[in-house]
């Protein structure tokens, strides 16, 4: 009789155990001692101000932690109100039992916020500067955010992260150039901001499995890998007539289908004035024509050149402050049927120059100094090698090949157009 007590005495305190367990994982005790110490631990964080409802004491039983929890409370951050959903205190159990409530974290959700009303919240960002660029240049976008802040050794809240996602985001960019669709997930802190899974369309790019990584100690450093995907025809050009201008001032691009991959790296300063850069591209592009401003016609090729077709192009760049690296390798075509090999490097710095040109070509030729002529249709093969250091102008190796005929000139020198010695 008394074993069967013990059991069901047993089978009862289990049971109210499960169930207090359970009470406090999902429904919590409503409770007000701890207003006070979330209230008065959050007010030693700068600028920030609190106001709780009702502060339900609860279990998390993934972190096997007691946390305090209350929906909708009042967050001013400078003075401005933040769209908080709810906070998470979570208690250090072990100072309970001794008396001395601790905070381990507080964990805070924001409400959905739409990021082209907040035009109130960017006066609190500094410096001004940037604070222009967020207010003038997002149109529309969602954010979701969940923020993180954690206690030292001595109790005081002294570090964060931040972690969430922005959806539908509408972007003005320099030139005119609009990201819409933009989605990302991203994690930071005090000093880093990691930026994941960047999808959206810059114009007619499409953006994506894109990535940013942000280091914000002493002026900003931004490192970015992002794929693009292009099917861009007259209308795009035309739109952005006046920066094409100025990347391709000796011919207009009617169309470019291609697909890249791009890293991007660049460093601000504290004013966010840029200090140094650089841009990788690598890609593929299948199909382009660029129609030349100035027709090609010379001595050399009686066959004026308006118009070349591209096609099967791989491309490599490395565009930075000192330094611009570009090497095509590919087909061309004059008359967009005929396509033909070549291979185009350049490497070019303030002074100095290295350029290597590979191509095949069909065009008549006439070289009446050693009294040559090349036939039409006849594929013949140029290889060029130039260097330039400031006023200096060396051919380090000329070699034309059509069948067996061979010409072939190395280390011509010249100078302000006079022959000279190159070092």
């Amino acid at each position: 009789m008394l074993n069967r007590i013990s059991s069901y005495l047993i089978l009862i305190i289990f049971f109210s155990i499960i169930s207090f367990i359970t009470i406090l994982s999902v429904e919590g005790i409503e409770t007000k001692k701890f207003n006070k110490l979330i209230i008065n631990r959050v007010s030693e964080t700068k600028n920030i101000n609190l106001a709780l409802n009702k502060i339900k004491f609860k279990l998390d039983l993934k972190e096997l932690s007691l946390f305090l929890e209350t929906n909708k409370p009042e967050v001013n951050y400078r003075g401005l109100k933040i769209p908080a959903k709810n906070i998470k205190v979570y208690i250090d159990f072990i100072s309970l039992i001794k008396s001395e409530s601790k905070i381990k974290k507080i964990i805070l959700s924001l409400d959905e916020v739409d990021l082209s009303q907040l035009d109130i919240f960017y006066s609190a960002i500094k410096p001004s500067n940037f604070k222009n660029f967020l207010v003038n240049n997002i149109k529309d976008g969602v954010l979701i955010c969940t923020i993180e802040i954690f206690s030292n050794s001595q109790g005081k809240l002294n570090d964060y992260i931040t972690r969430g996602e922005v959806k539908n985001l509408k972007l003005k960019l320099i030139n005119n150039f609009i990201l819409s669709k933009g989605k990302f997930n991203f994690i930071g802190d005090k000093e880093d901001i990691l930026i994941k899974n960047f999808f959206g369309n810059l114009e007619d790019f499409k953006i994506s499995n894109g990535d940013i990584k942000l280091k914000i100690f002493d002026g900003i450093k931004l490192i970015s890998n992002f794929d693009t995907m292009t099917n861009l025809d007259e209308r795009f050009f035309n739109k952005h007539q006046k920066l094409f201008e100025k990347l391709l001032p000796a011919g207009e691009i009617k169309s470019l289908s291609a697909k890249f991959k791009n890293i991007i790296s660049i460093d601000f300063d504290k004013t966010y004035k840029i200090k140094d850069y650089s841009y990788e591209l690598s890609g593929e592009v299948e199909k382009s024509n660029i129609i030349l401003k100035n027709p090609i016609k010379n001595n050399l090729i009686f066959d004026e050149i308006k118009e070349i077709f591209f096609s099967d192009l791989s491309v490599k760049t490395n565009f930075s402050y000192n330094n611009s690296l570009i090497n095509i390798l590919g087909k061309y075509s004059l008359d967009n049927l005929d396509f033909l090999k070549f291979d185009f490097k350049n490497n070019f710095k303030k002074d100095f120059l290295d350029l290597k040109l590979d191509i095949d070509f069909k065009n008549y030729v006439e070289l009446k100094v050693i009294n040559y002529k090349k036939k039409e249709n006849e594929v013949a093969n140029l290889f060029l090698n130039l260097e330039k250091k400031k006023d200096l102008l060396k051919i380090r190796e000329f070699i034309f090949k059509n069948n067996k005929d061979l010409i072939q000139i190395k280390n011509l020198n010249f100078k302000k157009n006079n022959l000279t010695s190159f070092k």
